[in-house]
């Protein structure tokens, strides 16, 4: 009797193409540490509507429509490829400072090839794959989790290895949890921060040319930034700036407990858009604010990524 295929036997790794859709040569996928994998290829159902059948006939199916989400929780350096993919940008090695590496959001396009290794039953092989867009998640007693939404172009029928491929292994590193945030805004420490949320979103859409199931091309929006911030309800602090929308910056600094190493997620120009303090219980009242991160005419992004190892 066959084995069945278990989540622990399962790697997701990546690879950047140099050119979108292309997998490397003796591809070196880097291995990560992710909790869940939906990436998938999708197809429409093309049913026919000729009259005097009365049964389906001549169905056929549509394009490749490759999609999905790598879920994960946030490791120092395990997931930077993807995150400087997310906000169109590339890392740069001593910026603003020695030793600090940053990423700003802009209009760059990176594309990875996926591989999901399913134990000893094979490879899946997703091609073209772009970040579309992430959601980071903070919150008490709790590990900092990220989800990548991911749009590619195709997946390869071979299910065999790739010629001279290597998969890298996996950072040992712990995640990131709630206790290793550091919240910021103008400068003071928000101490009263009980949780965070960002989404970035790239709204990227996909074109199919005729005579060809594969997508021809994935066209970028706009690079839109919101989110949330919950704090406790201590002075009308918060109610003043939402009424008087007063615009500020937002800064999470992530220290990994072991190495020291830090992580900065900068929102140079935020503004809350929306304020939620019902009160539903005899308990702490929380105020929950929603958030647009805009673009910064100084920074000239509307996010930057930064890394500084210990």
């Amino acid at each position: 009797m066959a084995e069945l295929h278990s989540g622990f036997d399962e790697e997701v790794g990546i690879v950047k193409e140099q050119t979108l859709g292309v997998t490397p040569p003796n591809p070196q996928f880097q291995v990560l540490p992710v909790s869940s994998c939906t990436l998938k290829t999708d197809r429409e159902t093309l049913e026919s509507n000729r009259l005097g059948v009365n049964s389906r006939f001549g169905t056929r199916l549509g394009g490749y429509n490759v999609n999905g989400d790598l879920v994960g929780e946030l490791v120092f350096g395990a997931f930077d490829d993807l995150l400087a993919a997310a906000i169109g940008a590339t890392w740069e090695v001593g910026t603003p400072a020695a030793g600090t590496d940053q990423a700003k959001g802009g209009r760059g396009r990176q594309g990875f090839t996926v591989v999901r290794k399913r134990g000893d039953k094979g490879y899946q092989y997703f091609r073209g794959c772009e970040v579309n867009s992430i959601a980071l998640t903070i919150g008490q007693n709790a590990a900092v989790s990220c989800t990548y939404n991911m749009l590619g172009l195709e997946e390869l029928k071979d299910n065999t290895a790739i010629a001279g491929q290597n998969l890298l292994p996996m950072t040992e590193a712990y995640p990131f949890t709630g206790f290793d945030v550091a919240v910021t805004q103008g400068g003071q420490v928000v101490a009263i921060a009980t949780a965070a949320t960002i989404n970035v979103n790239r709204n990227l859409t996909t074109s199919f040319n005729l005579g060809s199931y594969v997508a021809g091309s994935k066209a970028p929006g706009k690079l839109l930034v919101d989110g949330t911030l919950t704090v406790d309800f201590v002075d009308m602090a918060y109610q003043q700036a939402y009424l008087n929308e007063t615009r500020s910056d937002l800064e999470l600094q992530l220290t990994d407990y072991q190495t020291g190493d830090i992580k900065y997620i900068k929102l140079p120009n935020l503004l809350y858009t929306q304020k939620q303090d019902d009160t539903t219980s005899d308990g702490p009242v929380p105020i929950v604010l929603n958030f647009y991160g805009e673009y910064d005419a100084t920074e000239q992004t509307s996010i930057i990524l930064e890394r500084t190892p210990a």
